[in-house]
C-alpha cells in the first residue's frame, strides 16, 4: 500500500513515470499535473492503518475489473481513473463513505487496451496505482 503527500487538484492533466524492480515490485510512481499546478507522488512504506487498503481485481482485465477498498474510517471519497496521458475516463467514486470494506465494478469495454491508473482519495490520504486492461 501506498502512502501518498499530496493536494487535490481538480480537473488535473497528469503525467506519471514509474520506477520498478523485477524483485520487489513497484519502487515509485511520480505524478506530474501538466497543467502547472501542485505534483503529487507516491512512494512505499505507508501502513494499513495510515491508508485506505486497495486491491484490483482481476489485473490484467478485460473488459472488467473490481476495486476493492477499505476505509478506517467516515471519509470523503474520490475514484478516479486515468489514462496514461493524464485524462481522467472515469469517475467511480465521489461523495462520503462509511468505514469498512467497499466495492466497485470498472468497464474499459469502451477503452483501448493499455494501462490505467486509479487514483482513490479518502480524507487526507491518497492511494493510487496502475491496472492493466488488455483486449
Amino acid at each position: 500500500m501506498a502512502h501518498v503527500a499530496a493536494v487535490a487538484q481538480p480537473a488535473a492533466h497528469l503525467a506519471c513515470a514509474a520506477e520498478e524492480d523485477a524483485a520487489n515490485g513497484l519502487l515509485a510512481t511520480v505524478f506530474e499535473d501538466v497543467t502547472g499546478r501542485v505534483p503529487f507522488s507516491v512512494s512505499e512504506g505507508s501502513t494499513a492503518s495510515e491508508a485506505a487498503q486497495l486491491e484490483v481485481y482481476p489485473n490484467p482485465f478485460n473488459p472488467a475489473t473490481t476495486i476493492r477498498y477499505t476505509l478506517p474510517e467516515v471519509a470523503r471519497v474520490t475514484l478516479v481513473i486515468y489514462d496514461v496521458l493524464g485524462r481522467a475516463v472515469a469517475t467511480l467514486v465521489a461523495g462520503e463513505q462509511a468505514a469498512g470494506a467497499h466495492h466497485v465494478a470498472f468497464d474499459g469495454s469502451g477503452l483501448s487496451s493499455g494501462v490505467y491508473l486509479y487514483r482513490l482519495e479518502a480524507g487526507s490520504e491518497v492511494v493510487s496505482g496502475k491496472m492493466l486492461l488488455l483486449k
